[in-house]
């Protein structure tokens, strides 16, 4: 189906977006389809429809910024999903074109809420430095993620922070070494 889509919409010069795939499902003969059809529907015609339409940004830009600032909950967690896609994709490309691929993800603490993205993260960052690309993950608040296990288990990164605390215990320091 997914193919089908896509096809469908090269032929009409648009590119496919989840109203296009939407549509597909809905001309399936099959009544499961049509109960996913319907499920969808907030996300593709409703209130939580964001992420269905073509985007305003200018992908091919060399230098993108993506907020999840306003995102709560379950969007948060899917808007990460989509803009992590984005950005594998790009490293993948830019892999193959032999150039290397700056990524920064500042304020990385909003992901740390949920386990799932923390995981999730902690996978993209590795993937990122195997296809040569160069991912930094910054935050104002790196001892307490380098301290909880959170940051221990979860993420074995270094992660960059914005600014160096100067107070630091030298407990803290150690704690951090180790």
């Amino acid at each position: 189906m997914t193919t089908q889509t896509y096809k469908e919409c090269a032929e009409k010069g648009q590119i496919a977006t989840l109203k296009e795939w939407h549509e597909v499902l809905k001309r399936q003969p099959e009544e499961a389809a049509h109960a996913l059809a319907l499920s969808l529907e907030p996300y593709v015609i409703g209130s939580q429809s964001m992420f269905a339409h073509q985007t305003n940004i200018n992908t091919q830009s060399s230098f993108i910024s993506f907020n999840l600032k306003k995102l709560e909950g379950a969007m948060k967690v899917f808007g990460f999903l989509v803009i992590s896609d984005f950005i594998w994709n790009r490293v993948v490309e830019n892999k193959s074109k032999g150039k290397t691929t700056w990524v920064y993800i500042d304020e990385i603490e909003i992901l740390f809420d949920d386990e799932n993205l923390r995981k999730f993260f902690g996978i993209l960052y590795s993937r990122i430095r195997k296809y040569d690309g160069l991912p930094t993950a910054i935050t104002r608040f790196q001892i307490m993620y380098c301290i909880t296990k959170k940051g221990n288990n979860s993420l074995k990164i270094r992660i960059m922070a914005s600014f160096w605390n100067k107070n630091l215990t030298q407990s803290s320091i150690k704690l951090l070494r180790n």
